[in-house]
């Protein structure tokens, strides 16, 4: 079994199995269904079903003291790490509260002397990896003996810190960015997903690495944790945030920019053909379903900047001969204004479009994609 952990590690980095990180797993039960009384206490009780976000703040269920001591559930405590192991494969949690859980989770106890925000992140970055490792034909699940053996890149406890704050810093620059841009949400999962990859690489602190070459190495961490498990002590730590300032915006609101030398400001109507659109009546079947594309907001949001090949609807010479539509040419540079005001497109053959769109045919002496 192989969690696909490249081997190329910094130095004083050190690759071990989960289970010589954890001090205990600790698993969960349902208390019996026949008995409700079981299910009017105060007791929060979790299942896959409360694993909505990173941070659950309620559950669905709460049960007794008395169904926690008559079944196979554990109390965990607050900020405890917790993991599915059955259907949600992956998923990883912490609760403010303490909690009991079902048998579909397992609770991480770790020592003081591994970050708890780091094992999380790296839990998070492999998460495909342990839904590949999932079994079972109808509902997956994952064996306790292969998570153990699960393999994690560990470096020293100070860097092990830097790397989550290094983590969310970027984490925090992200989320400003999907505020700002929330139109194109796969480019950020792809920038939080190279974000962990270059943290469990080590390339997030390099800088730092360089700066204390003297470090204690990791290997010796992992010998002085088992030294402190079998003596059964633990040693405290403080946690350090390191903050990645973020780059200020330029912003210009109404300001005019004066343009480079060798440019000129014109107004567009003196470059390009401005054309309108227009719908076929949906009254006559008889206009739609041919071969003709015709671009409406649907099709512009999802081509947002792009070219655009096909579209959902298409009408025909008919539908173009009784209506204000008009066929236009590829390379149209396509404006949407009304209901969805701002979704650009370029025409990648010819089309038609609504009367949602101001559509702009450029002369020689504007390119269409620069216009877009």
């Amino acid at each position: 079994m192989s969690n696909k952990l490249s081997l190329h590690i910094p130095q004083n980095w050190t690759i071990t199995k989960l289970e010589n990180l954890v001090t205990k797993f600790m698993g969960g039960g349902t208390p019996s269904r026949r008995n409700s009384a079981y299910y009017q206490g105060n007791i929060p009780w979790m299942t896959v079903k409360d694993m909505t976000s990173h941070r659950p703040q309620k559950v669905t269920e709460y049960i007794t003291l008395e169904a926690v001591t008559n079944s196979a559930t554990n109390l965990i405590p607050p900020d405890t790490i917790i993991i599915a192991t059955r259907m949600s494969l992956g998923k990883v949690v912490r609760v403010p509260f303490e909690v009991a859980i079902n048998q579909d989770l397992k609770a991480l106890i770790l020592p003081n002397d591994i970050e708890k925000d780091f094992l999380e992140y790296w839990y998070i970055s492999e998460a495909s990896n342990i839904q590949s490792l999932g079994t079972g034909t109808t509902v997956k699940g994952i064996r306790l003996e292969v998570l153990q053996q699960l393999k994690i890149p560990l470096p020293p406890l100070n860097e092990q810190k830097r790397i989550v704050g290094k983590i969310e810093a970027l984490q925090r620059r992200s989320q400003r960015v999907k505020e700002a841009i929330d139109a194109i949400p796969q480019l950020l999962d792809q920038f939080r997903q190279s974000v962990f990859a270059a943290a469990f690489r080590g390339d997030l602190t390099a800088d730092w690495r360089e700066n204390n070459p003297d470090v204690e190495p990791a290997s010796m961490l992992i010998e002085r944790m088992a030294s402190q498990m079998i003596r059964g002590k633990e040693t405290g730590r403080a946690a350090t945030i390191n903050v990645i300032p973020g780059r200020a915006a330029l912003s210009v609101g109404n300001t005019q920019i004066p343009v480079p030398k060798n440019w000129f400001r014109v107004p567009l109507l003196k470059i390009a053909r401005l054309e309108s659109g227009h719908t076929p009546s949906r009254k006559h079947p008889e206009y739609w379903d041919g071969d003709i594309p015709w671009i409406g907001i649907v099709d512009a949001r999802e081509h947002h900047g792009k070219y655009i090949f096909d579209t959902l609807k298409h009408t025909n010479e008919k539908g173009l001969a009784n209506s204000a539509a008009r066929l236009l040419p590829k390379n149209t540079v396509c404006l949407s204004r009304t209901a969805s005001v701002g979704y650009a497109v370029i025409m990648g053959q010819q089309m038609a479009t609504s009367q949602d769109f101001v559509n702009w045919i450029c002369n020689d002496a504007l390119l269409p994609e620069f216009l877009l």
